[in-house]
């Protein structure tokens, strides 16, 4: 990207103008993933514990898991602490945005939410139609509930009688049902904006995540240096 100087008439790059940015690169909007069952991972077979998980691993106890997605519903029996302790090592913070019935516990640890590139896109885009509605933009609440999903896969606790519509009876519980979650709100219906996703990987880096799960991307892999999602989970490792 070029500027024209208003001073001596010459042409600047935009890094030029802007001492200490290394490179500057466009947005990209990324739709949501899943994930592979632990059945696959070889961590429950037979709907029986295996040792990998529940002795080596201890179901993982004294895990903090960041999730990346479109939020969390606190209320699901998922998330539920059910006497855990305060996690050691954990900065991060519950903000509940404009949702004051949103609350955090010992099991859901935190929830923050981001928004600004897609914002930004959909109004430079003139796609305003498009923005997610005043109260899905201000909390971590989930309003499409894949991040609820896919949160409580990663870590939700066991859930005995659960079911979908009635179908299915049986226990759920996450890979990691004995672990502590945190709820990272960078994607809504539309996908998720990459600058958003960076920005929540440092939110997580800072507040003492152990594990970061995202479950989002484009269909192929990009430049590692022109990729943002890249660069921050190459930070986080």
């Amino acid at each position: 990207m070029q500027l024209q100087d208003p001073i001596d008439g010459g042409v600047l790059t935009l890094l030029e103008r802007l001492p200490g940015v290394l490179k500057v690169i466009p947005g990209s909007l990324l739709p949501l993933r899943t994930t592979h069952s632990w059945e696959f991972l070889g961590l429950a077979g037979s709907s029986r514990e295996t040792a990998a998980w529940s002795s080596a691993a201890k179901l993982g106890e004294g895990t903090i898991i960041g999730n990346i997605d479109t939020g969390v519903w606190p209320e699901s029996q998922s998330f539920q602490d059910d006497g855990l302790g305060v996690p050691k090592g954990w900065r991060g913070v519950c903000d509940n945005g404009s949702d004051l019935t949103f609350e955090c516990n010992n099991k859901l640890v935190g929830a923050r939410f981001f928004s600004v590139g897609l914002q930004a896109e959909l109004w430079l885009a003139d796609d305003r139609g498009s923005l997610p509605s005043k109260e899905n933009l201000s909390s971590p609440r989930d309003y499409v509930g894949h991040g609820a999903h896919m949160l409580s896969t990663a870590g939700g606790s066991l859930v005995r009688g659960a079911a979908a519509f009635g179908h299915g009876i049986g226990g759920a519980a996450g890979g990691a049902p004995r672990a502590r979650v945190a709820e990272y709100k960078a994607c809504y219906a539309a996908g998720c904006f990459d600058v958003d996703v960076l920005a929540a990987v440092l939110a997580a880096v800072a507040d003492g995540v152990n594990v970061l799960s995202l479950s989002l991307g484009l269909e192929e892999a990009s430049d590692y240096l022109s990729d943002p999602v890249a660069i921050g989970t190459f930070f986080a490792a």
